[in-house]
């Protein structure tokens, strides 16, 4: 799990339970790009396996939830 990286959509789902997987839409209007951006400034950081809700190393949830929140929008 260390560094935060770029993992391909395939290798992901493979580690759901059975390769199955859920997928979920926000119903809100945001710019994909932007929050791309903020999710890839992170790549690198140390993965937090303690799961800390600050930024000094950063885990799945926490990255996603930040980089919306970049555009205006909590999850």
């Amino acid at each position: 799990m260390q560094p935060v990286k770029i993992t391909p959509f395939e290798e992901w789902k493979t580690r759901g339970e059975g390769g199955q997987i859920s997928i979920k839409r926000l119903d809100s209007e945001f710019d994909v790009e932007e929050v791309l951006k903020e999710a890839k400034r992170k790549i690198g950081k140390s993965y937090d396996s303690l799961f800390g809700w600050d930024d000094s190393k950063i885990y799945c949830s926490e990255l996603i939830f930040d980089a919306f929140k970049s555009q205006g929008i909590e999850i």
